[in-house]
């Protein structure tokens, strides 16, 4: 009898670790961007204060949806984890 049906958990680690890794990259770019912002929020180039306040807020409103984006990756993974876990403790139980 095959076991194509089952729970595959080193499949869905795997996934994890990959999910994980992206995750972390992301995090790196969403660093990167913050280190602009505060250089450009810092930076005495600006002619117009008020075309660089405008700026640095439209700037930091999407830098807010990419930090959003990085806790739904986080939530989204370990929601992986648990339904993993489950089905794991479900097959240990109930799979022969």
């Amino acid at each position: 009898m095959e076991d194509k049906f089952k729970h595959d958990p080193v499949g869905v680690d795997s996934i994890l670790a990959r999910l994980k890794q992206q995750r972390e990259k992301y995090q790196q770019e969403i660093t990167t961007l913050a280190n602009l912002a505060s250089e450009i929020n810092t930076s005495s180039s600006w002619k117009d204060v008020n075309v660089k306040t405008e700026f640095i807020n439209t700037y930091n409103s999407y830098l807010n949806i990419y930090k959003t984006t990085y806790a739904n990756m986080a939530s989204h993974e370990k929601y992986l984890e648990e339904k993993s876990d489950m089905a794991r403790q479900i097959e240990q139980k109930y799979a022969r």
